[in-house]
């Protein structure tokens, strides 16, 4: 009992504030009840009534002992001993308790607040569930005038960190608390129903960061409803898994928004957008792939990081040019790592289906040489992929492996970028300055991967060619102009081919009702256009208000190796994802839809081998495109 009685009382002492608050005015309550119980009893002429505010009066001013009467006015031996009782238990109780009753009060409150432990009544607000450095130019570019980011620990380290990134103004709007982004109970107090927009961030340190998020997202859609409109963005930070959500989607897509930004940035590199970084497949104006077909675009990947592998990812979806159709000419991608066997390894297995089509290599270099070396060979039926990959196990400074980089530099059939994507900075430039001399002087372009601001050593004169990327801001969150294109492809399937639902819907109902595989196919089909028509001599103005004005002076034969080459692509798209070919015993038994249904399709295939039909709907999807894009910009 008296265990029960101290743990009861340990408890409340430990609470909330206004438990403790309870606390107080129980004491004060009961100490002024039984003073005047006392005055009424000792002091026979003061009386029950009276001793009410006495008793009051005395806890509360406590009492000068030389002033002290009673009922007929004379101070007696026992008004002096009440009087002097009344003035402890108004010093200790009122006084002593009151006084740390508030103190710990404002001191409760001060480490609540400091560690995020506090609810608000939020509305309109954007809320963000985690936080990474890499988001802090999101934030900077909000619009609200309420910022909510809730973390799971290091609730001073975020506000730290973002008080020396963001701006005065921009901090200023922002509340940082402490939550659990999984907890139905935290979300609510967070108010994620009533949030403008969501971002599902998490801590990039914990053990499946990729797989909380998505679980975040969906309580969060169990507290939002199937009426709400909220977006919400989810960071998936490991390329294979946001390749693998790509790919095939979630059960419930409402309002998904997946981001990575080693993708944004790989897109950003590939796709010409505001031409900051050099094209793949053009050098000058006789050098350029429409002029020499018989090249081929190289890229070399120094550092398979998650940097790496998005870049390594990114070539098979966009990387695919009319030299193939042409002269049979393959995209390279060489893949460098120290420990690339066993990244490769992986990497294959992953995309097993892919390197059942595609040729691909793998060398083991050492200070002394080629110590190893694997050909994958792909059978005569499937061999009609455009993209061949070489895998590399070597130290980036191995002298085999610099004499190669030097004789790539100088070879006239390639033309070469090389992309330096480890995760440290300070690897990458080093690297950077340690290539062969013949890469700068060739004027060889050269993208470095550096999070941080760039020394100033990179600006020198021979460096001119260093290309840095990642450490500056790149929306993830708004559609870019590739992605607004993207949705007018996505409108022209389902008015071709789509339910009559949709073939009455808009285009952004159309893009908010299809499936995320359908969007990044869509997306894809549109970011690799402005490379297809460039490498076919195709003029691509993006700054005018018709990017493809000439597109009626192309002649037929052009066109149709522009349908060939989009083939190639849908191509490597389909087979990264998982699709294979049919056997000719699949094509005799089971039909179409069934095929698909167990990721065979019947279109993987040279574009020679389809029907008229469906080379006829590649054809008219081009010419569909461009007249968009023309339109679109306007």
């Amino acid at each position: 009992m008296k265990r029960n009685f101290k743990h009861h009382i340990d408890r409340i002492l430990s609470s909330g504030v206004g438990r403790q608050l309870m606390l107080f005015v129980f004491i004060f309550l009961a100490s002024w009840l039984l003073l005047v119980l006392l005055y009424s009893w000792l002091i026979s002429n003061l009386g029950f009534e009276r001793s009410i505010p006495r008793a009051l009066a005395d806890i509360l001013t406590p009492a000068h002992f030389s002033n002290i009467a009673y009922g007929n006015g004379h101070t007696t031996a026992m008004a002096m001993l009440l009087a002097a009782l009344a003035g402890m238990v108004g010093g200790v109780v009122f006084q002593g308790l009151l006084i740390a009753t508030i103190t710990n009060m404002i001191r409760s409150r001060s480490i609540k607040v400091k560690s995020g432990d506090v609810s608000y009544h939020f509305d309109h607000h954007v809320l963000m569930l985690g936080f990474a450095e890499s988001v802090a130019p999101i934030i900077e570019d909000m619009k609200s005038d309420n910022i909510v980011i809730a973390v799971e620990d290091g609730v001073d380290d975020v506000r730290e960190l973002l008080q020396i990134r963001l701006s005065e103004q921009v901090f200023k709007r922002i509340t940082v608390l402490h939550a659990d982004m999984i907890s139905n109970a935290d979300l609510e107090r967070l108010h994620v129903g009533k949030a403008s927009a969501i971002f599902i961030v998490g801590n990039r340190q914990q053990k499946d960061h990729d797989i909380r998020n998505v679980e975040s997202y969906k309580c969060c859609m169990e507290l939002l409803g199937d009426t709400s409109t909220t977006p919400c963005y989810v960071m998936i930070d490991d390329p294979a898994f946001f390749t693998l959500i790509q790919n095939y989607g979630l059960k419930q897509e409402k309002n998904f928004h997946p981001f990575n930004y080693c993708e944004a940035w790989a897109r950003e590199l590939l796709v010409d957008g505001d031409n900051r970084y050099s094209k793949l497949d053009w050098r000058t104006e006789e050098d350029n792939l429409h002029k020499h077909p018989e090249k081929f675009v190289h890229m070399v990947i120094l550092g398979m990081s998650q940097m790496g592998e998005a870049l390594a990812n990114e070539m098979a979806f966009i990387a695919h040019y009319p030299n193939y159709v042409l002269r049979g000419v393959r995209t390279k991608v060489t893949c460098v790592e120290p420990d690339c066997r066993r990244w490769m390894e992986d990497y294959v297995g992953r995309h097993h289906t892919l390197f059942q089509y595609c040729h691909y290599t793998f060398r083991r270099l050492d200070m002394t040489g080629e110590q190893e070396r694997f050909v994958n060979t792909v059978e005569e039926e499937k061999d009609f992929v455009d993209l061949e990959f070489e895998f590399v196990q070597s130290e980036i400074p191995a002298p085999m492996l610099q004499d190669e980089l030097a004789a790539q530099a100088v070879d006239p059939k390639q033309l070469l970028t090389l992309a330096v994507c480890f995760d440290d900075d300070s690897r990458n430039t080093i690297i950077a300055h340690t290539l062969p001399e013949i890469v700068y002087s060739q004027q060889i372009p050269v993208w470095l991967y550096r999070r941080t601001v760039a020394a100033s050593i990179m600006e020198q004169p021979k460096f001119s060619k260093i290309q840095l990327f990642g450490s500056s801001h790149i929306n993830v969150v708004s559609d870019s102009q590739e992605v607004a294109w993207a949705k007018e492809i996505n409108q022209y399937y389902m008015k071709q081919w789509g339910s009559d639902q949709q073939k009455c819907q808009n285009t952004e109902q159309n893009w908010n009702a299809s499936s995320l595989p359908e969007r990044w196919s869509s997306i894809y089909n549109a970011s690799h256009l402005p490379a297809k028509l460039r490498s076919a001599g195709v003029r691509w103005d993006p700054q005018s208000e018709t990017p493809i004005a000439n597109w009626s002076q192309v002649d037929e034969a052009t066109k149709w190796v522009l349908s060939d080459v989009e083939h190639n692509r849908w191509i490597a798209e389909k087979l990264m994802i998982g699709y294979r070919s049919p056997s000719q015993e699949e094509l005799a038994t089971m039909d179409r839809k069934t095929l698909k249904n167990n990721f065979i399709h019947p279109d993987i295939c040279p574009y020679h081998q389809l029907t008229d039909q469906d080379r006829q709907k590649d054809r008219h999807l081009l010419d569909s495109l461009v007249e968009v894009i023309n339109q679109t910009k306007k």
